[in-house]
């Protein structure tokens, strides 16, 4: 069976947690973006995980980048806008992000990177973990915040 790499998983959760008041969704509680870094839907969809929830939510097939390489399309996608962001290389942004956004409207938020080393890690990479796709760790306000860092973990814990 071929692997498929996960390249980071956003959890918005419309549930309270102990920090912010009951705030549940209009609609719905829960949000997960899954995100493939050059991966075949195909291959993405042989993977059971991945089709049952392909199957009970819904599946956006026509996104496209708006960039190359591939960490500007993640800032764009978690901020609103590239911020000058050009490559893979580290950067650390002073910019509102959509956590800024979910947690000033009383929503908590939770982010699986693949092999993400924890404590705030801000290095380039590290064993599988890559930086360039971990947007969260470039927002100063959640690096800089070991509370808020502490809502980046690593793909591991969906396992547990």
């Amino acid at each position: 069976m071929r692997t498929i790499k996960l390249l980071f998983l956003i959890c918005f959760s419309l549930l309270s947690v102990t920090a912010f008041a009951n705030n549940k969704g209009k609609n719905f509680d829960r949000v997960f973006f899954i995100i493939f870094e050059n991966t075949d839907l195909k291959d993405a969809m042989d993977q059971p995980f991945f089709k049952k929830l392909a199957n009970e939510g819904v599946n956006f097939t026509q996104l496209l980048a708006i960039t190359h390489p591939s960490q500007p399309n993640y800032i764009a996608l978690t901020s609103g806008d590239l911020h000058g962001v050009r490559s893979n290389s580290s950067v650390n942004l002073n910019v509102r992000n959509i956590a800024d956004l979910l947690e000033a409207q009383g929503h908590s938020w939770k982010v699986y990177a693949e092999d993400f080393p924890g404590n705030c890690y801000t290095g380039s990479q590290r064993g599988n973990y890559y930086r360039k796709h971990n947007p969260f760790i470039s927002y100063l306000s959640i690096q800089k915040n070991p509370q808020r860092c502490a809502n980046i973990v690593s793909s591991q814990e969906l396992l547990k």
